[in-house]
């Protein structure tokens, strides 16, 4: 199935909009390419943060907790806790920049430190929230701490 030109999903817009303007989009339920058993129970969301687009998984209502992966993962490491977690939180747990479906900066210099610590306070902004309470380990750990 081919990328839709908004989202960078395979939705063919299906059940694509944006919110809050150019700077976030979001799907109402599962990516439609997938049926039955492996249905997910979250939501694909992106999200514009220093003229990049993160990609970030969410579900659950209540306080903001950003899960923020390690090397060489994705949002995927946390996929058995979203679900426990959202029963408390608003739960987003983003690709950081340069891993899976966040675009990736070409120079090394794009990665500096205050640039990630820069990208995790700009995806908690799009949620409505000042502040936000971090899970994270290994490169996710270093920026947020």
């Amino acid at each position: 199935m081919a990328a839709h030109a908004v989202c960078g999903r395979a939705c063919y817009g299906v059940g694509c909009r944006r919110e809050g303007g150019a700077r976030f989009w979001t799907h109402d339920g599962p990516d439609p390419s997938i049926r039955g058993p492996l249905a997910e129970p979250w939501t694909h969301e992106y999200v514009g943060v220093n003229g990049l687009k993160f990609h970030c998984v969410t579900m659950g209502e209540g306080p903001l907790l950003l899960l923020l992966h390690g090397f060489p993962q994705n949002w995927y490491a946390w996929h058995k806790l979203i679900p426990d977690l959202a029963k408390k939180y608003k739960v987003v747990a983003p690709d950081l920049r340069g891993y899976n479906e966040t675009e990736k900066p070409p120079k090394v210099s794009d990665y500096k430190i205050d640039l990630l610590v820069s990208d995790f306070a700009g995806i908690i902004k799009p949620y409505g929230a000042k502040t936000a309470r971090i899970a994270s380990h290994d490169c996710g750990g270093a920026p947020a701490s």
